[in-house]
């Protein structure tokens, strides 16, 4: 626990030496139109990686659909097969 309180105590005496060493007015170190420019091409960006995995997800949707499509004709006729031998069973008992 006193480290704790140690370091916060620490920690604030550096911010208030570091506020007042700092002159008041320290230029911009990124102006406003070019945030501004940074936010759009992020928005754009995330925007683009949005939709792209909205189609890759639309595709795999797609494919697995037509792979279940395929999966069940095979199963359809797996299935006569088992209804068979529980009938030889029911005859056998």
């Amino acid at each position: 626990m006193i480290p704790l309180i140690v370091g916060a105590i620490a920690g604030a005496l550096a911010m208030r030496t570091l506020q007042r060493s700092l002159p008041r007015n320290l230029p911009r170190a990124v102006s406003t139109t070019s945030v501004g420019t940074v936010k759009a091409k992020l928005r754009e960006a995330s925007i683009s990686g949005l939709t792209t995995l909205e189609h890759s997800s639309a595709k795999l949707r797609q494919h697995l659909s037509e792979t279940q499509e395929q999966v069940e004709p095979a199963t359809a006729v797996a299935d006569p097969a088992s209804d068979s031998q529980p009938a030889q069973r029911e005859s056998e008992a």
